[in-house]
């Protein structure tokens, strides 16, 4: 029993090797392990309220224990020498925010109030492999740098959220990724409010988007599919219009995974490829001219990479000319390819306006489409006025295009 509700300064100093061992939850204005060893004992949350300093080693790996900073002024923290590296649940509550002046692991992340501030090298790491391993997160806490936390491996489902923000909340979501089943895989994923210099793909615009989001994996796993993106934006009004582009490199051309959205939220039609990459908010942008036939290129150093991605750019964008997607003959249909291809009901701007799918004039051997599927390998879902033509260039009589 103590007189009052905070104690003003704590300080262990217990270089006995069983250390000192919190045995009840506590409120601490200053906390300081000068030296030996300190233990959270489970279950229990030390909450501070002032500074934190760690010359010693501190023990905060407990079964439900939480160590919760919740200053009325902002905080610094720096974890110091910690067992195992972990903090079972770290709990941030200061509304005028917590600085991190050092990298910490987390098998649990709580945002109750206030931003936690992060860099690279000062990163926070959530351990924890379940969706539930971070709560909170909200217009008013959220991390305002990178956040890097850990996806089991076989994974099969779950949304996993990134609450992450700079001047304004905008979250970051993978929804029903799946993993291999080699090991972890952890994502940093980070927003920048600034435009990312990149380029448009085929069938996207990015307009005057001055907001773009960063995702990189790390660890001994893979993702077999990342599910759907998903975007927050309030600053922004979307609509229908409005779909998520994505580039390898910040600088690079981003192309559409479409875009379905609800109130502040955009997610995207298609999984974003597993090495994920950066993303930003923009509109679908017209395909083609009403005035010349425009003409794409499909294969290794081609417009697009694979027909999984013709398909995907046309479903998601507005078509506004007749258009020719050429097989190169590098093009391989047997790896890289999603089954079933689908194409949709097509967004047509004028028109009617034609889609032809064929090899190109210097194919001169059969190029064929190949996996496995337990409905079809083309779903032709609604979309009219496209052609498969197996002729190379269009003409003659050589067929050069099979599906099997």
């Amino acid at each position: 029993t103590y007189t009052g509700s905070v104690i003003d300064n704590l300080i262990s100093a217990n270089t006995n090797v069983s250390g000192a061992t919190l045995g009840s939850s506590v409120i601490v204005n200053n906390f300081s392990v000068q030296s030996g060893l300190f233990n959270l004992g489970a279950s229990y949350t030390l909450t501070i309220t002032g500074t934190y300093t760690n010359s010693g080693t501190l023990t905060a790996n407990g079964a439900s224990c939480i160590l919760e900073l919740k200053g009325g002024s902002p905080q610094n923290f720096s974890v110091g020498t910690y067992t195992g590296s972990v903090i079972t649940n770290l709990k941030i509550n200061n509304s005028t925010g917590v600085t991190l002046t050092a990298p910490v692991n987390a098998t649990t992340l709580t945002l109750t109030s206030g931003l936690l501030t992060s860099t690279s090298a000062n990163l926070i790491t959530v351990t924890g492999t379940a969706t539930t391993n971070i709560s909170g997160g909200s217009a008013t806490t959220y991390i305002n740098g990178p956040l890097a936390r850990t996806f089991p491996a076989s994974l099969t489902t779950g949304t996993y959220t990134f609450p992450v923000g700079k001047n304004i909340y905008n979250l970051f979501e993978l929804v029903n990724p799946t993993t291999s089943s080699a090991g972890t895989v952890v994502v940093t994923a980070e927003v920048f409010d600034a435009a990312p210099g990149g380029i448009d793909g085929v069938g996207f615009s990015s307009g005057s988007s001055n907001r773009y989001w960063s995702a990189t994996k790390s660890g001994a796993g893979a993702f077999t599919s990342t599910g759907n993106i998903r975007l927050t934006d309030g600053s922004i009004t979307l609509t229908a219009s409005n779909v998520i582009g994505n580039s390898g490199t910040s600088t690079g051309t981003y192309n559409t995974l479409g875009g379905t959205v609800v109130s502040s939220t955009i997610a995207s039609v298609v999984s974003a490829p597993v090495t994920l990459g950066y993303y930003m908010i923009g509109t679908k942008a017209c395909i083609g001219s009403p005035s010349v036939t425009t003409t794409y290129t499909v294969g290794p150093t081609g417009d697009f990479a694979k027909l999984t991605n013709v398909a995907n750019t046309l479903n998601n964008s507005t078509i506004c000319g007749n258009l020719v997607f050429e097989f190169q003959s590098a093009y391989d249909g047997t790896t890289g390819e999603t089954f079933p291809i689908a194409f949709n009901a097509l967004n047509y701007s004028g028109g009617p306006w034609t889609v032809t799918i064929r090899p190109n004039s210097s194919v001169a051997s059969t190029l064929t489409v190949s996996g496995s599927s337990t409905t079809q390998l083309i779903n032709l879902n609604g979309a009219d006025y496209l052609t498969f033509d197996g002729r190379p260039g269009g003409v003659g009589s050589s067929k050069f295009l099979t599906f099997s």
